[in-house]
């Protein structure tokens, strides 16, 4: 695959080394142009003063790499929140002055337990990740909103990620949770013109029928018919240990589906079965979805759960 996009957790400065400063707001993105090959860096500003950032940059890639300083409260959150993401593909990074025997009990039974090791090293960290393939999807067509601007003479463009299937110029889609219809008009990936977009590839869209007051982050493009629509979501769901209070119904947490993060309420309790409901609808297009409490002054993430019928 030549548009990869990778998660970088853990370091300030990784994605200085490894790429060229792009858009910035509460993510940082940085690219890197290695032609026919193209890489998208996304990290999170203000962790961990704040999870939201971190949750939305895992969901936009689709590679980690977690950078492993030392073994704190903060480094057991990033590895959890991975985790409850189901991020298989990764790299991890020690620090000086730790181990893999160190750092083993920490990511045993975890999608961390699986990344590579690495040196912090720029030129070992590219070539690990060209030996990394991610297995995205051909369809139905999502483009991943994270950006969005009007700009003069063209109109109104977003930015995204392509997370599944190959976008054209003239594509009819629609903008869900919100069911807005749309048309792509033009495409650019890395300041570039293009007539389409393959999967994993960074896109700018310029959209037709669509005002940038209707858009937010975390809408998706699609033409995903079956993509449910709903404000309530029945989860089998797994707490993790770590997190020491009970769920309990009528209480508020905050749910995330990809980027599309709202506070739910838990309505009903049948074991690991929980129903929850928000104000807000989400577009079931992820099946990995996470919970979490933001007013938790420890740790954050809840658990994870997938949906059931």
């Amino acid at each position: 695959m030549d548009n990869k996009t990778i998660v970088v957790l853990g370091s300030k400065d990784l994605c200085k080394k490894l790429g060229e400063k792009g858009t910035v707001s509460d993510l940082e993105l940085y690219n890197k142009l290695k032609d026919p090959k193209t890489y998208t860096f996304v990290a999170p500003r203000n962790y961990p003063e704040k999870i939201i950032p971190t949750i939305e940059a895992i969901a936009l890639g689709d590679i980690a790499i977690l950078y492993a300083k030392e073994i704190n409260a903060e480094l057991g959150e990033l590895i959890l929140a991975l985790d409850s993401s189901d991020k298989k593909l990764g790299i991890l990074i020690l620090g000086n002055e730790l181990t893999a025997d160190m750092i083993l009990p920490l990511i045993k039974g975890t999608v961390v337990e699986k990344y590579a090791i690495c040196k912090d090293d720029s030129s070992e960290i590219m070539a690990k990740i060209d030996e990394i393939e991610p297995n995205l999807p051909e369809s139905p067509k999502i483009i991943v909103i994270d950006h969005f601007f009007n700009v003069k003479g063209i109109g109104t463009v977003i930015l995204g990620m392509v997370k599944s299937g190959h976008i054209r110029i003239l594509d009819k889609m629609e903008i869900l949770p919100d069911k807005i219809e749309t048309m792509v008009r033009s495409i650019q990936m890395h300041d570039r013109d293009f007539k389409e977009a393959p999967v994993g590839a960074r896109v700018g869209l310029a959209l037709k029928g669509v005002d940038v007051k209707q858009l937010s982050r975390a809408q998706i493009i699609t033409d995903g018919k079956d993509i449910k629509v709903t404000n309530e979501i029945k989860l089998d769901f797994t707490k993790y240990p770590f997190y020491k209070k009970e769920l309990n119904e009528n209480e508020t947490y905050h749910m995330y589906v990809g980027l599309q993060g709202n506070p739910v309420r838990l309505i009903k309790k049948e074991g690991n079965i929980l129903t929850f409901k928000s104000e807000k609808n989400f577009a079931l297009y992820e099946k990995n979805i996470i919970l979490v409490n933001l007013n938790e002054k420890g740790l954050r993430i809840i658990g994870k759960g997938k949906t059931v019928e």
